[in-house]
């Protein structure tokens, strides 16, 4: 071999020296494109069966009652029965019409009942913003108005709901026949049961995060709503299922988060509730703690339970003495939701409410379900 024969380099060949460190750099590469591949994939099946599903369930479940036009949107409600005074149910925070399927059917053997979804709720559109008491009462109004109902309306409000019916009651005085609180919210709450701070966080913090994975399906996939509808309801498997149904729509979490940043401030006003004058007033309150049957808080102390127990009756006391003819009872056995836990309790209330007005009031009251 002469010197020219000599290799200059005892590298390897050129496409070995680039291939093989190209190779040791793709795999983590194809990795990480294979992740963000799943991903999205998996992001795209949950939109799908959110989607699909929810389809499902509206073609399964149409709405029981009328979807009405107000203003620019359009409210579900449900009406039963016959006869004056007619009766509004008004829910609570997170709260539909299907919340008072087991007393609803009760009151239409004595007279007119409607039950309602607030906006975002049950079969109602949603709107861009939460509802204020006033927005909320002029909503329901201008409903009955446009649906053909006809006062004097005897108005039930449970929890949040309380709130609103007495907002409607100093707004349209004329048209109200009475109202029955079953266990109201109080315009001081907040600031003076500071002790479910904790309470009201957590819930938050749950429905933050059903907000963001509820268009992806997966509340609806673990069942995590299906358990807000007590299973000791005595209500009927297609009833629970419809009700469930809703619960599973996409924007069910995101309207209840909203409306629980808006009653926040509804409810931590530095003025007292305003009074009701001698309008007939009914007052149904909780008789256990307002930590009872609640997930264990870190922090709260039996002190707390005692303060919030005392405050809690304070509040509902205050609500009955907002009237000069006010009934006020404490169901001792049920908890915040009484019309889940005795609603014969809240049906004898209204029944009596009824009776009291017709007596003062002797019309042709024609009774009967539709």
């Amino acid at each position: 071999m002469t010197a020219t024969d000599t290799p200059t380099s005892i590298d390897p060949p050129a496409d070995e020296i680039d291939l093989r460190p190209h190779r040791r750099r793709s795999r983590p590469l194809r990795n990480a494109r294979s992740t963000v591949f799943l991903a999205v994939a998996a992001v795209l099946v949950g939109f799908i069966y959110q989607h699909a599903a929810s389809a499902v369930d509206d073609i399964n479940h149409p709405p029981p009652g009328e979807r009405i036009e107000v203003g620019d949107h359009r409210l579900h409600l449900l009406c039963q029965g016959s006869g004056s005074p007619t009766v509004v149910l008004e829910s609570g925070l997170g709260g539909f019409s299907h919340d008072w399927s087991h007393v609803q059917p009760d009151i239409a053997t004595t007279t007119r009942v409607c039950a309602y979804d607030r906006a975002g709720y049950g079969w109602s559109d949603s709107v861009d913003v939460p509802r204020t008491s006033i927005e909320t009462a002029d909503d329901l109004h201008t409903l009955l108005v446009n649906g053909g109902e006809t006062g004097p309306f005897l108005l039930v409000g449970h929890s949040l709901g309380g709130l609103h019916v007495r907002t409607f009651a100093r707004r349209y005085a004329d048209e109200v026949a009475g109202v029955v609180l079953v266990d109201s919210s109080h315009e001081q709450q907040t600031t003076r049961l500071a002790m479910l701070a904790p309470l009201d966080d957590a819930q938050l913090r749950g429905l933050t995060i059903c907000r963001l994975l509820a268009p992806l399906g997966l509340p609806r996939l673990l069942g995590a709503n299906d358990r807000a509808v007590p299973s000791t309801l005595q209500i009927s498997a297609e009833t629970r299922d419809a009700w469930v149904s809703r619960l599973n729509q996409t924007r069910f979490c995101a309207t209840v988060c909203d409306e629980l940043v808006a009653a926040r401030a509804e409810t931590s006003r530095p003025t007292p509730p305003a009074g009701l004058g001698d309008l007939p007033l009914t007052v149904l309150a909780s008789g256990r703690d307002p930590f009872e049957q609640q997930e264990p808080v870190d922090g709260v102390t039996e002190a707390d339970v005692d303060d919030a127990t005392r405050v809690a009756a304070e509040l509902q006391a205050e609500l009955a003495a907002l009237s000069t003819q006010s009934t006020h009872r404490v169901v001792a056995d049920a908890g915040h939701y009484v019309h889940w836990d005795r609603p014969a309790e809240v049906v004898d209330a209204v029944d009596d409410a009824i009776t009291s007005w017709r007596r003062a009031n002797p019309v042709d009251s024609t009774t009967g379900s539709d």
